[in-house]
């Protein structure tokens, strides 16, 4: 399994308190996906493939609607592209 270095793993502290605060939402700052999701999601990203968010079932499913979002889509398509590998290997 991928370990990111200490310093890019997350507190679990920090990753509790974004579990509680999705308890009653569907994204970070308010009803809809804003900038704040957007820069959320590429920090958990570095720790997607950890077991760091396997204790928090709500983060994961925010992280998978994050990036199950069509223009999330559309853009790691066109960087697996550019960059010659498949958007499996970058997912």
């Amino acid at each position: 399994m991928h370990r990111p270095p200490r310093h890019l793993r997350p507190d679990p502290r920090w990753l509790e308190h974004l579990e509680r605060r999705l308890e009653d939402r569907e994204w970070i700052a308010c009803p809809d996906f804003t900038a704040a999701d957007i820069v959320m999601a590429g920090v958990l990203r570095t720790i997607r493939k950890s077991d760091r968010m396997e204790p928090f079932p709500k983060l994961k499913a925010y992280y998978a609607r994050c990036f199950a979002r069509p223009a999330w889509e559309r853009t790691l398509g066109l960087y697996a592209e550019r960059i010659g590998v498949s958007v499996d290997a970058i997912r």
